[in-house]
């Protein structure tokens, strides 16, 4: 057995930038391999979805996105600091 953490049908989505439904039909075809958990829902074998990427010649990394950052001008101070506490971030000046 492996220790990697299989994905799951939303990851596979979010990865190759298509919907849940294409992931799915992926799977119900035969296209890409994947197993069913007690719940019924689809996991899919890391090893299995880089197979999937190099029999479809699909680039894609399996590298964390880098964080996202997001820049607020305001000339109003208190939506500013409501802005920063949403975000659960600092502001810089």
């Amino acid at each position: 057995m492996s220790n990697e953490e299989p994905f799951s049908t939303g990851d596979v989505a979010r990865l190759l930038h298509v919907s849940l439904v294409t992931v799915l039909l992926w799977i119900r075809a035969g296209k890409l391999k994947a197993y069913r958990v007690p719940g019924g829902h689809y996991r899919i074998a890391q090893a299995e979805f880089r197979k999937f990427l190099t029999d479809n010649q699909i680039p894609v990394s399996l590298d964390p996105p880098a964080p996202r950052r997001v820049l607020a001008v305001t000339t109003r101070p208190l939506f500013g600091r409501r802005s920063q506490r949403r975000c659960g971030q600092k502001a810089t000046k």
